[in-house]
């Protein structure tokens, strides 16, 4: 049941009459006026519009719709306006997650969370959610809130029964005709997500800045290397480039990303594009052409969307120059968003000057925190958002989005290929901020794979979780880059991440909870968190790819059990390969292995496709075992298996095969291929 309130002169109006047009098309009397809702249904989807009859609705929220839902048992809830309290500098292990206060209706995060529930009424009030799926019994329903006409609109106002979706642009704003919410409904959780991406982009207008419609930037498909928990704000040339050097003799780094530190700021606000002298004397160009002399293939810069934390220096050459593209803002001076392409058009010819790929945009928050006090959310958003994407797309450099899961940015990412999926990595090494960050990044992926790919953050190796760290971000699907202190990275941790020459597995997609744990709290209950990805080898097919991660708080003996069908398999054998434990064994799609793992573990294991009675698992050098196979030819009795690169490879036979000119019997083959080129000859 929906009960709607809408403003036409500038505050919400209750509706005295409502009066039926057609089908799902509603006349909503207020005293102010009339409005048409229309709850029009598009393939197993509900879309809720309103349209004033005269060019008159104006007001800080557009409407307000009051839902009532019944039959449902289970919630998944992303909200971003309650950061955890104390979560950098927390004493007490383990930190409570989620957390037991009342959210502000006036604060905006930077952040999304996911929130397990079962009652509607476990939610703050006034937490402001982006999308919730619903379990019930046998079926799901997806909303999915939407930014449109310059309104940011999310669920909030919950009760047990129930809650409200609001569309509020936080100062008043003239609009005509609004996209609230779809709302999907089906037995597969996976798609009514998808579903309701591709619905509100395609009748936004964004349909193409789905990530369907993107390729990964070249630099993201290497392994990378950040200087900032390496050094925090105290960088220079020479530490960077002597602490790559250190880094480089552990693993093939082949992107830098040169984070917060570099600038020549005074009090917080950024007085000119060049760096800082005193650190940086040849300035960046400098340490960029050493860097890439060292291997580096590609180098990022960190930066803020509002030019430093606390803004533009009125005292500075870039004031001095490009004044006329800013403005005072909260006390600030930052990046006016109708020149923000003038703005970053100038900065951003400098970076791609000194031989920059990307740049980090950080603190993209500030348009929820300040800019929308002047600005209508959703304009402003989408101003800044086209002035930062086209100066980079016209300097040819990619965008690595930070600081920046809510709705605002996330409808806006129409050219960003790649952003933060969670709050930062937390250096000194916490747990349950470990955990934490897992389980964070795997819940909100499921919905900001829809748009870019989730970046899970830095890490280091050097952490006493770093395995579980390391694992996840081999099946993440997106970035993976570490912050090691020079000459503190432990080498049998990094090392599997990446090929020789850095590159890392170009997974088919992002990595998602396994179904059966995606209405469940890993960190509360006493289950362990699955999450899933394929790789396609061509002339083979898809092999699965699981990890298990125990992240419960309490670090508790967990069981688990997996299965081919949790990589959303199709039918056939299949071989399990366990790549710490090295365990294995043969099994139908929906025949499950099951194990126990101690607190804090990780299991990773690939879902091997038969070829004529042979098992090619991949090279146990790397996370992503298969990921070694660039190809596969099958002729007659024959297999030709086309290396990325020579490693140690093993496959299981369940015949007798000639390989590498020596005659193997039935079981697991453990080798090293002469050349990068292996023939498989088959037995009987």
């Amino acid at each position: 049941m929906i009960t709607p309130f809408f403003s036409l002169k500038g505050e919400l109006a209750e509706p005295q009459k409502i009066e039926k047009i057609d089908k799902g098309k509603y006349r909503i009397i207020t005293n102010h006026g009339h409005v048409i809702l229309e709850l029009k249904k598009e393939a197993a989807a509900l879309l809720v519009y309103a349209e004033v009859e005269k060019d008159e609705g104006f007001g800080k929220r557009a409407s307000s719709l009051k839902v009532d839902f019944q039959g449902y048992e289970r919630f998944l809830a992303f909200e971003f306006n309650l950061d955890p309290p104390n979560y950098f500098r927390y004493e007490k292990e383990p930190y409570e997650y989620p957390p037991g206060v009342e959210a502000s209706e006036e604060i905006v995060s930077a952040w999304t969370y996911p929130w397990h529930v079962k009652n509607l009424g476990q939610l703050p009030e006034k937490l402001k959610v982006s999308q919730i799926l619903f379990k019930g019994k046998g079926d799901h329903l997806f909303i999915l809130s939407v930014v449109d006409g310059g309104f940011v609109s999310y669920l909030t106002d919950f009760r047990t029964e129930g809650f409200n979706i609001v569309s509020d642009a936080g100062v008043k704003h003239r609009w005509r005709r609004l996209l609230v919410a779809v709302i999907t409904f089906g037995k597969d959780p996976y798609s009514l997500v998808e579903n309701a991406y591709d619905i509100a982009f395609e009748l936004t207008g964004r349909k193409y800045g789905l990530r369907k419609y993107k390729e990964l930037p070249e630099t993201f498909r290497y392994l990378g290397w950040c200087t900032w928990n390496a050094f925090w704000r105290d960088i220079t040339h020479e530490k960077i480039i002597e602490g790559y050097k250190k880094i480089r003799e552990h693993i093939p780094a082949a992107f830098v990303l040169i984070d917060d530190g570099w600038m020549d700021e005074k009090e917080g606000e950024l007085r000119s594009f060049t760096a800082n002298k005193d650190r940086f004397p040849g300035d960046l160009g400098e340490t960029v052409r050493e860097l890439k002399k060292l291997g580096a293939r590609h180098v990022g810069l960190w930066l803020t969307l509002n030019g430093y934390w606390n803004g533009i220096g009125i005292d500075g050459e870039i004031f001095e120059k490009l004044g006329d593209t800013l403005e005072e803002i909260e006390g600030m001076i930052v990046p006016r968003p109708e020149e923000s392409f003038k703005f970053f058009g100038e900065w951003f010819r400098k970076i791609a000057r000194d031989g920059f790929s990307f740049v980090k945009v950080d603190n993209q928050v500030v348009v929820g925190l300040a800019y929308k006090e002047k600005y209508p959310w959703g304009v402003v958003a989408e101003k800044l958002h086209r002035g930062v994407e086209g100066a980079a797309c016209s300097n040819n450099l990619e965008v690595l989005n930070c600081m920046a899961i809510n709705p605002d940015h996330i409808y806006n990412w129409l050219s960003s290929k790649v952003a933060r999926s969670c709050i930062d990595y937390i250096v000194p090494h916490r747990p349950s901020c470990d955990k934490l960050h897992i389980y964070f990044n795997a819940y909100n992926s499921i919905w900001m794979s829809q748009v870019i790919w989730p970046d899970w953050d830095m890490f280091q190796t050097h952490d006493p979780m770093a395995l579980q760290q390391a694992v996840a971000r081999a099946i993440s699907g997106g970035p993976i880059y570490i912050t090691d202190v020079p000459g503190k990275t432990v080498s049998e941790v990094a090392r599997p991440l990446a090929l020789s020459d850095g590159r890392i597995a170009l997974l088919d997609a992002i990595a998602v909870p396994i179904e059966d744990v995606l209405f469940r709290d890993p960190y509360n209950e006493e289950v362990a968190l699955k999450v899933y990805n394929t790789l396609t080898v061509p002339g083979i097919g898809k092999y699965g790819i699981v990890a298990v991660f125990n992240i419960h708080k309490d670090n508790i003996e967990l069981e688990y059990s997996v299965s081919p069908a949790d990589a959303r398999l199709v039918g056939g054998r299949y071989l399990f390969f366990e790549y710490f434990t090295q365990k294995y064994g043969i099994l139908g799609r929906d025949e499950k292995v099951q194990d126990r793992l101690l607190g804090r573990d990780v299991r990773l294991y690939v879902f091997v496709p038969e070829v004529k009675d042979i098992f090619l698992i991949g090279s146990p050098d790397i996370y992503i075992m298969p990921w070694i196979f660039e190809r596969v030819y099958v002729e007659g009795d024959t297999i030709y298996v086309i290396l990325r690169e020579k490693n140690r490879i093993l496959i299981y036979s369940e015949t007798n095969i000639l390989a590498e000119n020596q005659m193997f019997e039935p079981g697991l083959i453990d080798f090293s291929p002469i050349t990068p080129l292996l023939k498989i000859k088959i037995k009987s």
